[in-house]
């Protein structure tokens, strides 16, 4: 097999650097402050000037499929040109329909190829099929440890789209929305979680569209709401249909595959909750009638009565006085569809939602272990550590 070329190395190391700082990466891999120094050494990227123009450039795209990895390599190719025409040095690195591109030079050329911006997403746009859509968002930064948290919020900045209309290119105004708005977009979602997941498991065929449509017109009602809550929204409600129709997840998998790319190519907001109406009630058919075809509703149920008790005693002879079965014949019914024992789930939930309250609490561990359905600190660090494989307060650490 030949080694790759030199300009192929050098590509390389380029998305790299970009990938480490967009990733943040580098702020484990780097605690120092960063120089071009580091970049040098690290990368081997010699930074010329000292001044950054950053963008970020999203494709959507009308049909899935339709942005193909040649397109993709077009573009990529185009930026990088048109970057260089103002001078300096450019990097460029794609994830999926997302390009982010960083201009090294001095305070004039980074100052005039910020302004330059709509031109090079006119540019850009001429080969494209005219159901592909450019935007893009550009800021300027003067030292270079910036980088990577201005090219996350020019990720946000494009986001604004579903508001203000695709295929033009934004700027950075991260003071035009309410501080507020996170915490009531994720207040909101704490209601449409389990909304979701008992829409999913209905067999009243517009339950999942009046959910979806209860939380846009909530999210509407935010003043200076962030845009990007409308697609976190979007993307979250689709986690949680995934997690509502577990039980056939392989049957599904290509549907929740096609919904997911088909959000982030979503630029206005009818269209991204159309979409999701559409889709996950279609979904929720297919799923209702996979059920009805297995016979699987005692596993259903038992599953649904232990995601709601897992907090309280849960033994198998309880949950079989539930769904109306003997402990054995539901044992081997349940060890049989979901490949899992009883206990075994009732124990996987009870570690994912202790991760979750370590994550995102203060709580102690014994009060995470008693909030779990864990009376004894020393059995909950056991299990903890087997499934999790670190220690609850590990956990916490990395994670947090």
């Amino acid at each position: 097999m030949p080694e790759p070329s030199m300009p192929k190395i050098v590509a390389l190391l380029r998305r790299a650097f970009l990938w480490d700082y967009i990733s943040g990466n580098a702020a484990k891999l780097i605690p120092t402050t960063l120089t071009p120094d580091i970049v040098r050494e690290r990368y081997d990227i010699h930074i010329a000037g000292d001044n950054f123009a950053c963008f970020i450039i999203k494709a959507d795209c009308a049909e899935p499929g339709l942005f193909d990895e040649e397109i993709a390599n077009t573009l990529e190719q185009l930026l990088t040109a048109e970057l260089l025409t103002f001078g300096g040095d450019a990097f460029v690195y794609r994830d999926g329909g997302v390009f982010y591109a960083v201009l090294c030079a001095d305070r004039a050329t980074a100052i005039s190829a910020n302004s330059g911006g709509n031109e090079i997403l006119s540019c850009l746009s001429e080969p494209l099929d005219e159901n592909v859509t450019l935007t893009g968002a550009v800021a300027s930064v003067d030292r270079l440890g910036e980088i990577g948290n201005t090219l996350t919020a020019l990720r946000s900045s494009v986001d604004e789209r579903i508001i203000y209309g695709a295929g033009k290119m934004y700027r950075l105004h991260p003071e035009r929305f309410s501080s507020n708005s996170r915490q009531f977009a994720a207040e909101l979602s704490d209601w449409y979680r389990p909304a979701l997941a008992n829409a999913m498991d209905s067999i009243r065929p517009n339950a999942v569209e009046v959910v979806v449509v209860d939380v846009f017109t909530r999210l509407r009602r935010i003043s200076l709401l962030n845009p990007t809550e409308f697609y976190l929204a979007a993307r979250e409600l689709t986690e949680r249909a995934k997690l509502a129709t577990a039980y056939c997840e392989a049957e599904l998998a290509l549907d929740f595959d096609v919904l997911s790319e088909l959000i982030d190519n979503m630029n206005t907001v009818p269209e991204l909750e159309q979409l999701l109406t559409g889709s996950l009630t279609a979904i929720s058919g297919k799923y209702q009638n996979m059920l009805a075809a297995e016979g699987a509703r005692p596993v259903r149920n038992a599953k649904k009565y232990i995601d709601e008790h897992y907090r309280e005693k849960t033994t198998i002879q309880v949950v079989a006085n539930e769904v109306g079965l003997n402990t054995t014949y539901l044992s081997d019914l349940f060890k049989k569809q979901t490949g899992q024992t009883i206990i075994e789930y009732v124990t996987s939930i009870r570690i994912n939602a202790a991760k979750e309250l370590l994550r995102t609490t203060d709580l102690t561990a014994p009060l995470v272990a008693e909030a779990v359905g864990y009376r004894d600190i020393k059995h909950f660090n056991d299990i903890f550590q087997r499934t999790a494989g670190v220690t609850p307060g590990k956990f916490r650490r990395l994670y947090k």
